[in-house]
């Protein structure tokens, strides 16, 4: 058990240097990129400038990473909304044919209810009439 924690705290160190040493490299080959020297003051204007830049180029980036995610989810909607406005159609349709069946059974009501009133009347005189 020793032998496996040691083993594993020697593997994280080594991983560590190795992550710490690239992360010098590549400071340092920025730096020679860009001619930048440690030691010097650099103008504001310069710096100014180079931050504008910077800033530019980003959103630049973003809104062209935007529109392409943009783009790909309206290709991906696309069937999904197809289908929704399939289902749109067939549920307005449905829904006009419940409609008008309701209007029919009010219309229908509408004359049945006089009917039901003279028929419950003339049963009532039958019924006195028996007696």
């Amino acid at each position: 058990m020793k032998k496996l924690t040691a083993m594993i705290c020697l593997l994280v160190l080594l991983t560590q240097s190795a992550m710490t040493q690239s992360s010098k490299n590549l400071k340092a080959d920025i730096k020679s990129e860009y001619g930048i020297e440690s030691g010097r003051s650099y103008n504001a204007d310069e710096v100014a400038a180079l931050l504008v830049i910077a800033e530019e180029e980003a959103e630049a980036s973003i809104q062209q990473a935007y529109a392409e995610g943009y783009k790909a989810g309206l290709l991906e909607a696309a069937p999904e909304s197809a289908r929704l406005a399939v289902l749109n159609e067939q549920l307005k349709a449905e829904a006009l044919r419940y409609q008008t069946q309701l209007e029919t059974q009010r219309q229908l009501n509408r004359m049945l209810v006089p009917l039901y009133i003279v028929l419950g009347g003339a049963a009532g005189f039958a019924i006195r009439g028996i007696k």
